[in-house]
């Protein structure tokens, strides 16, 4: 069996880099810490930080958790 190969283009790393910027310009508007996002969410402070900086890919629960409280819908937390 052969190597599966994966075409990388200009798109990949969009929707980490829309997250990130949605989940900081949320956080900021609801005036919330990381400290008080994480309490918030029940989602792990680092893991909130590593989110942010584009670090790490948050689980579809994880995401789920993180929209409910910056009080966005998932598609709003994902759409540029």
């Amino acid at each position: 069996m052969g190597k599966l190969s994966f075409v990388r283009d200009e798109t990949d790393g969009l929707i980490e880099e829309v997250l990130a910027q949605n989940m900081v310009a949320a956080r900021k508007r609801l005036m919330l810490t990381q400290e008080t996002l994480s309490q918030r969410s029940g989602v792990n402070r680092a893991l909130v930080a590593n989110i942010e900086r584009q670090a790490r890919n948050p689980s579809l629960q994880t995401l789920a958790k993180l929209a409910a409280s910056h009080e966005l819908s998932l598609e709003a937390l994902l759409s540029k």
